[in-house]
């Protein structure tokens, strides 16, 4: 089948359309505070100056914290903007960051509990929550997908879908970054098939899809698994395999 049709382009659109709305919100109290992380180096910036004025104009405190530095960001700093009462939000959510990642991994739980910590309203956080459980098998992992016959999906589960068993002649495919998941892919996985999902570490999505996909854009990449390949996987497994099953992942 033609695995692109499993996917399209999201239509989903953030919580705020420009950082002065959600500003505005929290000058109304609608959110309780506004968060944005940013470089050392951007405070001299253009961007920084009309920021901070921004804020002030709607009466809100700027706070400017450490961040969490990263390869990308060595420099990182944390910028919010709120009223002072919800200052407490500011250290909890530091002290979050500084203990979600003990085991190596953001969790559902911990994106959750952001959520509640920068002020989304109860709805926002629900369907936030949603979207990430249906996108991804686990955060801060790449997902990748599989068609398995019935005869595939016994082992797997047979294997407590700890993970796909014999691999050989096993295609799994991902898609590109500007696709996602149809919320109505069920309907078109063939008969006879399962779509399964797992998420599996950097350095296995590196070696089985990078070097293709830095060539040229597609809504799906595919790879071909041979038996020597089981290992390698089942080391590199970051959850469960998971079942499509209607519109929900078990």
């Amino acid at each position: 089948m033609d695995l692109a049709a499993l996917f399209a382009e999201p239509r989903t659109r953030p919580a705020y359309a420009t950082f002065a709305a959600e500003l505005d919100a929290v000058k109304s109290r609608d959110k309780a505070i506004a968060y944005v992380a940013a470089s050392r180096r951007e405070l001299s910036s253009r961007w920084f100056r009309e920021l901070a004025e921004a804020a002030l104009d709607r009466g809100l405190t700027l706070a400017i914290v450490p961040g969490r530095a990263s390869e990308q960001l060595p420099d990182a700093i944390a910028i919010y903007a709120l009223h002072d009462d919800q200052a407490w939000r500011i250290p909890a959510h530091r002290a979050l960051w500084a203990t979600a990642l003990v085991d190596g991994r953001w969790t559902f739980a911990a994106e959750a509990q952001e959520g509640v910590l920068l002020g989304y309203s109860l709805d926002h956080r629900a369907r936030a929550l949603a979207d990430a459980r249906w996108s991804r098998a686990a955060f801060d992992s790449p997902t990748v997908y599989a068609l398995l016959d019935a005869a595939r999906r016994r082992s797997t589960l047979d294997l407590g879908k700890r993970c796909f068993g014999d691999v050989n002649g096993l295609q799994l495919f991902v898609h590109g970054e500007s696709h996602r998941l149809l919320p109505s892919v069920a309907s078109r996985v063939p008969k006879g098939f399962t779509l399964a999902r797992a998420a599996v570490d950097h350095d296995c999505y590196a070696a089985m899809f990078e070097p293709e996909q830095r060539k040229r854009r597609r809504a799906v990449w595919t790879v071909m698994l041979a038996g020597d390949h089981a290992r390698a996987l089942n080391s590199a497994m970051r959850s469960n395999v998971q079942f499509l099953v209607g519109k929900s992942w078990r």
